[in-house]
């Protein structure tokens, strides 16, 4: 999955149609999100449904990896996540 931005104010991921979808495919993954176009707003809900493997954070988001793995950031609860 591509955390394409995410601030305190939501998360936005990228679809198919974009270059995040390259980046997973190259390093061997599936975009979990291949059905949405563009840059699409999400939750934390999809994000459980989605349960992804692996999240790649783009540096149009102000949040750090550490920021999630140690599920520093209010509302957001990155514990029930696989990756």
């Amino acid at each position: 999955m591509i955390l394409y931005y995410y601030d305190e104010t939501g998360m936005k991921t990228r679809g198919s149609d974009s270059f995040a979808e390259y980046w997973i495919e190259t390093t061997g993954g599936v975009n979990v999100a291949k059905d949405l176009r563009g840059t699409a707003i999400i939750n934390m809900e999809q994000v459980y449904d989605w349960s992804p493997d692996h999240v790649f954070i783009t540096n149009f988001s102000p949040y750090l990896p550490q920021d999630i793995l140690q599920n520093q950031i209010d509302g957001y609860d990155w514990s029930l996540v696989e990756a």
